[in-house]
């Protein structure tokens, strides 16, 4: 009898750990959830497609270009992850398929290439920092999992911070 609930018990504190160990790992790859939350929001931000000859010129307008930093390339921006990312399409009124041309650079990370006035080419950021001049924060999203084990709970801190260009989606 001993022997067994012995042996029960390790089990569920074996399972509970698991759990526990499998949901704090959920935060570890803050910038794939930027990632697929910076896709969601523009899929509910571009506009539908008016009409065939205004196609053109509005995917001209709302190409996107993406800038990823370090810290949001180290925590989970992947090659796969952006293939999907980039597959933005959209239905105009007819019900055809139009897609968003979407461009994703990793470059700059030296000093020299990582100035203020080269992030203006692009139209958004996943990036470490909280305020990046002329563009306005998204979202920030959770990461840096942390057992709290006097509030019995997962901690984490905001991570790595999604911005849209200011003004991008007037154009």
């Amino acid at each position: 009898g001993l022997m067994y609930f012995g042996g029960a018990g390790c089990l569920a504190a074996t399972l509970i750990g698991s759990l526990v160990f499998t949901r704090l790992s959920s935060f570890n790859y803050p910038g794939g959830e930027a990632l697929v939350r910076l896709r969601w929001h523009l899929e509910q931000s571009i506009p539908i497609q008016q009409s065939a000859s205004e196609e053109k010129s509005l995917v001209a307008r709302k190409a996107v270009r993406l800038h990823v930093d370090v810290a949001a390339a180290m925590t989970g921006v992947s090659l796969f992850g952006q293939k999907h990312a980039c597959n933005l399409i959209f239905h105009d009124e007819k019900g055809e398929p139009t897609t968003v041309p979407f461009r994703v650079d990793k470059s700059g990370y030296e000093e020299t290439n990582s100035s203020d006035g080269e992030l203006m080419k692009f139209t958004h950021l996943l990036t470490e920092q909280r305020q990046v001049g002329g563009f306005s924060m998204i979202e920030a999203i959770e990461g840096h999992p942390r057992l709290d084990m006097s509030a019995r709970n997962i901690a984490t801190e905001e991570t790595i911070y999604i911005h849209e260009r200011s003004g991008w989606r007037r154009i």
